[in-house]
């Protein structure tokens, strides 16, 4: 899952090269949101916590299929 309180720590290390922010999408994908999903808006500090509060698509159909 991704933290819903975003402080600019949501970084990624690749390698040993220097950190960078995860993007919106790659935090997107990272809950299982579809790779064609569209966010309302550009890169923004809301929309971080947006999706770190989210319940997974995924995990929301589980549900209510049951």
């Amino acid at each position: 899952t991704i933290r819903s309180e975003h402080h600019g720590n949501i970084e990624f290390r690749r390698h040993g090269k220097n950190e960078r922010r995860l993007t919106l999408r790659e935090c997107g994908l990272i809950q299982i949101f579809p790779p064609e999903f569209v966010f309302s808006t550009g890169l923004t500090l809301p929309e971080y916590k947006y999706i770190g509060n989210a319940v997974s698509p995924l995990l929301g159909y589980l549900i209510a299929d049951k």
